[in-house]
């Protein structure tokens, strides 16, 4: 109930200021590494219908040095509409 409501609210404030959403799905490179990444392919799959200038599909990369040129293909290969860097814990070099 609550979660309708919240939502019904937030569709009206969006009109009225062309607000819009972005979806975003983390993705790590040690998952990548232990082969328990999600899949870019399936997402676009799944979502591309519903993507318009108010729903952007995104992406949020775990930032490591040693991910740089993984992350630098994933995000040439796919369209993502936003790309958001997240740092969990330091790491030692």
């Amino acid at each position: 109930m609550i979660a309708r409501l919240f939502w019904k609210t937030l569709s009206l404030k969006q009109k009225k200021k062309s607000l819009g959403f972005i979806l975003t799905e983390h993705m790590d490179y040690h998952d990548y590494k232990k082969g328990t990444v999600f899949d870019p392919s399936l997402y676009f799959e799944k979502l591309e219908k519903y993507r318009s200038p108010e729903l952007g599909l995104g992406i949020e990369l775990g930032l490591r040095h040693e991910a740089k040129a993984y992350y630098e293909e994933i995000l040439r290969k796919y369209p993502f509409d936003y790309a958001l860097g997240s740092l969990h814990a330091p790491y030692r070099s």
